[in-house]
């Protein structure tokens, strides 16, 4: 009776044997302490190595301003609508990221004809970053290069492309031009107006309103209106005829790249956790083996 309940018991299963026992994992690691630290210094010693050997890119920025050119339909309409501003401007917020955007996407032949950079600058050019600022008609623009002295040649070189654009120059004189002549029809209709009023003196007022079928007294005012939102806006297509920084170039006290202490923190982590794994699975080989050789 106690033999059958010994084989019995000889026949249930271990399950103990799969169980982790964290000492034993400790003792792993401590056995194979050598061998974890000498990963860890050749990953460390590698990441080091790279930080100082890639050259170092820095991120300069600058600010772009967008002045806000009115149209002839925008100027008419804001003295109708009895505003003096309006949102809208022959510079195209969207339009002009969208172009800087795309420098990016350029091969070095096709962005060195564009920009018109030398063999020094596009070797240092290494990209081109354009995010909105939603407050006014900004644009900040990041370049990446690794002679920082070049950098304001090159963002000098970015500005000139984007106003000698012939969609931007052609849209500025058309504009102007489209100004100019509304200004001379508004200022021949005020000349008409102010003869036939003086001409009226003379009449019945009640009478010759009547007979004209409007104000002239009224009609004069809204022309000299519209005339006076035509020269400010001409003004200011002589003032601001092109998109200009706000300031000088901002510089970075330190490269961007590589990031030196993220490499050697990553480097360190990933060394020590594939050092760990290869002890464990060293001693899983062993026991492995040791498991095959007490069966056989």
């Amino acid at each position: 009776m106690k033999l059958e309940n010994k084989s019995q018991y000889q026949n249930i299963p271990n399950y103990y044997e799969d169980e982790i026992d964290l000492y034993e994992l400790w003792l792993t690691i401590k056995k194979y302490k050598k061998l974890i630290f000498a990963i860890v210094i050749v990953s460390l010693i590698i990441a080091t190595l790279y930080t100082f050997l890639t050259p170092r890119v820095y991120t300069v920025e600058n600010t772009l301003f967008l002045p806000n050119l009115k149209t002839i339909n925008d100027t008419l309409f804001s003295s109708s609508s009895g505003s003096k501003t309006s949102d809208r401007s022959i510079f195209n917020k969207n339009d002009i990221k969208n172009l800087l955007s795309n420098l990016d996407k350029y091969d070095e032949n096709t962005l060195k004809n564009y920009l018109k950079l030398n063999d020094d600058e596009i070797q240092t050019l290494k990209s081109i970053k354009v995010s909105d600022i939603k407050r006014g008609n900004l644009l900040t623009i990041r370049i990446d290069v690794q002679d920082i002295a070049l950098a304001k040649n090159i963002l000098n070189k970015i500005l000139d492309y984007i106003n000698n654009l012939n969609l931007i120059k052609e849209s500025l004189q058309q504009n102007k031009l489209l100004l100019e002549k509304e200004r001379d029809n508004l200022y021949a209709k005020i000349v008409e107006y102010k003869f036939l009023i003086k001409k009226l003196k003379s009449f019945n007022h009640q009478r010759d309103n009547l007979y004209l079928g409007f104000d002239p007294y009224g009609a004069l005012l809204d022309v000299e209106h519209k005339y006076n939102l035509i020269l400010e806006t001409l003004k200011t297509y002589n003032k601001f005829n092109k998109i200009t920084y706000l300031s000088d170039p901002i510089y970075p006290n330190k490269p961007s790249k590589p990031k030196t202490k993220l490499i050697i923190a990553v480097s360190f982590i990933t060394s020590l956790m594939f050092g760990i794994f290869l002890a464990f699975f060293i001693e899983w080989i062993k026991n492995a083996q040791k498991r095959y050789e007490k069966n056989n």
